[in-house]
């Protein structure tokens, strides 16, 4: 579903009888109001994102003897090189694949060989570390080994320009995004119903999450790190 389609869906359902929408030949989301729809829109896809696995990735990392700490950030990235304070690109790209800023957390690290490696395990010396979400501590590194770090992605930002970008969701949680958005838009009216409204959504949210998890209905194929650096010629 895009955008477009399902802010349609969003004012003929839970923004229905709200100033949000307007009568165009059906119900439409104001254009005044397009803005904060979309941004509570990416709110929901954020937080869905981070609840559930919905998307992994990967990058490559080309290490350096006197690095130890790698931030998963653009800045690195060998092909936007250069770039205003850093000294040595890390991040190998495949032409038009640049890494984009979309780290939620890691998930594995994996070496060169496609072993995994000990992730935060202080009694293993073979470990690897991440002190924050978006940087890979790499006690012993060494210059031109290939490191392949395993995340879980954020879904591309939405935008007013772009009404036909798709949204990225299972069938089964389209509704707790509505119901997501639905509830942040109805806490900023200022008043008991409105108030009453977003709890309400905020409970049907949680009711959807709590169904798909029980069923579990979400499966992920695990990444194999060997056959990516196959697939990006770097073995």
């Amino acid at each position: 579903m895009n955008l477009q389609d399902f802010c349609k869906k969003l004012a003929n359902g839970r923004l229905s009888n709200t100033s949000m929408v307007e009568d165009s030949g059906g119900l439409i989301i104001k254009v005044a109001q397009r803005q904060k729809v979309i941004d509570a829109i990416n709110e929901g896809l954020i937080r869905l994102y981070t609840r559930f696995i919905l998307s992994e990735k990967d990058v490559v990392i080309s290490l350096r003897d006197h690095i130890t700490s790698y931030r998963l950030n653009s800045l690195y990235s060998e092909s936007l090189y250069p770039q205003d304070g850093v000294e040595i690109p890390y991040i190998l790209d495949l032409p038009g694949e640049v890494f984009s800023n979309d780290v939620i957390k890691v998930l594995a690290v994996y070496n060169h060989d496609g072993c995994e490696l000990p992730l935060n395990n202080s009694t293993n010396v073979k470990s690897v570390f991440t002190p924050r979400f978006d940087v890979v501590q790499v006690p012993e590194p060494k210059t031109g080994e290939l490191m392949n770090v395993v995340y879980q992605a954020k879904h591309i930002l939405l935008t007013v320009a772009d009404p036909l970008e798709e949204i990225t969701l299972p069938d089964t949680l389209y509704g707790a995004l509505e119901a997501y958005v639905a509830h942040l838009l109805f806490a900023d009216i200022n008043s008991d119903d409105a108030k009453i409204r977003s709890d309400k959504q905020l409970a049907k949210y949680e009711q959807i999450c709590g169904d798909v998890i029980l069923t579990d209905t979400i499966s992920l194929t695990n990444i194999q790190s060997n056959i990516k650096f196959q697939n990006r010629g770097w073995i």
